[in-house]
């Protein structure tokens, strides 16, 4: 792959195989406010995506999407990084894994519960730090 000329290594990756019926979300397009509050000041959603960088923005609400939209050229087929969102999604795992009894304390190492993490650096992060 190549951005601006520099060649850029991918990041290991694996396909992992369905199990089971893949959930199916409602649609009920609706448009975003023009303007948003912050700290006291009117801003333009616009330019704060456009000042960001923002490649694509979903909101859902329960099981509905409400909002979809991509920029700079992506789609819903863009295969991007996902960053913070890959936080967001494991933070909700952990607590439905901790909800539902699969992860006794959260300060326990990770390694713990998925022996494949063991490898320097990660033998003593705790659940909580993922």
């Amino acid at each position: 792959m190549r951005i601006s000329g520099a060649r850029i290594k991918r990041s290991p990756r694996k396909l992992c195989a369905g199990a089971g019926p893949v959930f199916e979300f409602k649609r009920r397009p609706a448009a975003l406010p023009e303007t948003y509050e912050f700290k006291g000041q009117t801003k333009n959603l616009q330019q704060f995506l456009d000042h960001t960088g923002t490649t694509g923005m979903v909101v859902i609400k329960e099981d509905t999407i409400l909002f979809e939209k991509y920029y700079r050229g992506n789609t819903d087929k863009s295969r991007t990084i996902s960053w913070s969102v890959a936080k967001s999604f494991i933070s909700a795992l952990i607590g439905v894994a901790v909800r539902e009894g699969y992860i006794k304390d959260i300060h326990q190492p990770i390694t713990d519960y998925v022996p494949k993490l063991k490898a320097p650096g990660m033998m003593a992060s705790p659940s909580r730090t993922l």
